[in-house]
């Protein structure tokens, strides 16, 4: 490999690094990390975003927000996104391996799919269509063949953020899904939680309502709530960690309306400021190795 290709690829890698450390803390500055990649060279970032979509499930939101803003600086190139769509593509057709070799990692290729749909509807609507089976045929390999309780929680999250979505594209597909779940829920073939038998029964609840929480019983909400409370008392308990509210699952703006981001003067800003941030954030976590 070219030298200066190599010291690239290893720049990229060690700011997605950063990445991931920043996501552990909450919220990232999506815009101003992307204005630190905006003039790498392309395939070497699909490559490295590809790397960490696969082995990390954080990273499989970030990563498409990523390509969405740098399409925006500059809409005539079209690399990323292509770059990103056939690494999606080939992950699809080499499925059975993957999930032989890793299931997380097939998780999480099931997970970028779905998250990468709605940007290239912005991007081009026509691309867009070529993902819609892979990505129902996908979610139906995730239940198919001798699903995990990690299987059936990664279902759970993708219908709960995404279900309104699928329900759009192809309700039957959707409906498919969700009578797969709800067989799950009334067999012994997955053990499943008590948390996972709860979340299948939300994620039936919502289908049965649309996906709109708006019309959704106030009884079921306030069921629903009290489960997540519980769980969040257990969790403190136990760790001190809370986990999500269940009145907060459903969020139709993460899934169909994506908003095209605009480059500023601030971005630039926020751009340089990002590698301050990045930089406190890697000493902060030397410190702690340190200390131990």
């Amino acid at each position: 490999m070219d030298p200066a290709l190599k010291e690239e690829e290893t720049k990229i890698k060690e700011l997605f690094d950063s990445l991931q450390i920043l996501a552990q803390e909450g919220e990232i500055p999506v815009q101003a990390f992307s204005m630190l990649i905006k003039s790498s060279n392309s395939k070497v970032i699909c490559e490295q975003l590809h790397h960490k979509w696969l082995s990390d499930v954080q990273f499989v939101v970030y990563a498409p927000k990523i390509i969405m803003f740098l399409h925006n600086m500059d809409k005539r190139d079209v690399a990323l996104a292509s770059g990103c769509l056939a690494l999606l593509i080939n992950d699809y057709k080499n499925w059975n391996a993957i999930r032989k070799k890793c299931p997380l990692m097939y998780r999480n290729c099931v997970r970028a799919i779905c998250e990468f749909y709605p940007i290239y509807t912005k991007i081009d609507s026509y691309v867009a269509e070529s993902l819609i089976t892979p990505m129902f045929n996908s979610l139906n390999i995730l239940l198919d063949f001798s699903p995990t309780e990690e299987d059936v929680e990664c279902m759970i999250d993708l219908l709960i953020k995404f279900g309104h979505l699928f329900s759009n594209i192809d309700s039957s597909e959707c409906d498919g899904l969700v009578m797969k779940m709800r067989k799950i829920l009334c067999c012994d073939k997955v053990n499943l939680s008590s948390k996972s038998r709860y979340r299948v029964l939300q994620v039936i609840d919502f289908w049965t309502y649309s996906w709109d929480k708006r019309i959704i019983p106030d009884c079921l909400l306030e069921f629903h709530s009290e489960f997540y409370k519980q769980q969040n008392e257990q969790n403190i308990k136990n760790s001190g960690f809370d986990v999500d509210d269940g009145d907060s699952l459903i969020d139709e703006n993460e899934t169909t309306k994506l908003t095209a981001i605009e480059v500023g003067k601030e971005d630039a800003e926020e751009g340089s400021n990002f590698e301050n941030v990045i930089i406190k954030v890697l000493m902060r976590s030397d410190n702690k190795e340190s200390a131990v």
